[in-house]
């Protein structure tokens, strides 16, 4: 029920005493009672200590109500990241309180733990990129999708480095390309000239000798 009083739990047999549910955020509270689906954020089970999420439905039982939740440890998510995230990134999910809930990379590390607070600052809005600093102070280029249905955060990271390696080795090999064809374009110039040269001086050569009187060859 919403006063955190367990009926039934699937990880522990029917008929044991159960713990308390986790805390429902008023939030929360107020959207179940009027009727809508809640996605819980991340919270640690009070009986296997592993973080989970939840889905809640609520329901009513014996004319009050309560709420019906199927829950999965975070890591089920961490194994949807991992299969989706491309090399060298880390594509990570925050709950609407900020708490990491899944990473691609780390996830034991970090998984309900607060995200960095330089980084939530600029990850407003519904969408968007931007660049921050990780956990390992490396820096990153984020872009980021809050969902409309839960809230939650979905971001996608690449250090700065992975980026900009590329973009600068295309510019040096443009760069030595250019400077091939400059050289190769001056080398075809000087071959050009002498050419116009030699046949300059050679007519220069022969107009001297008729001047003179003297034979020229044709």
């Amino acid at each position: 029920d919403l006063d955190r009083n367990q009926y039934l739990n699937t990880q522990i047999p029917f008929g044991q005493p159960l713990p308390p549910a986790p805390p429902v955020d008023p939030m929360d509270r107020e959207s179940l009672l009027s009727g809508k689906i809640v996605v819980w954020n991340v919270y640690q089970s009070p009986i296997s200590g592993e973080f989970r999420i939840a889905i809640v439905l609520p329901v009513t039982v014996g004319g009050a109500p309560a709420a019906l939740a199927i829950t999965v440890p975070t890591a089920h998510l961490r194994d949807t990241l991992v299969a989706a995230a491309p090399s060298g990134w880390t594509v990570s999910i925050g709950d609407r309180a900020g708490v990491i809930v899944a990473r691609s990379q780390r996830h034991d590390e970090f998984t309900g733990k607060p995200g960095l607070p330089a980084y939530l600052e600029k990850a407003v809005g519904r969408s968007g990129t931007f660049r921050s600093t990780g956990f390992d102070g490396i820096e990153l280029i984020a872009g980021y999708l809050r969902s409309e249905f839960s809230g939650w955060l979905y971001a996608a990271n690449i250090p700065t480095s992975v980026v900009e390696t590329p973009v600068w080795s295309s510019i040096v090999a443009l760069g030595a390309a250019g400077l091939l064809a400059v050289l190769l374009s001056g080398g075809l110039a000087v071959v050009i000239a002498s050419r116009f040269s030699r046949v300059t001086r050679n007519l220069r050569d022969r107009a001297i000798a008729l001047g003179e009187g003297r034979h020229v060859e044709p």
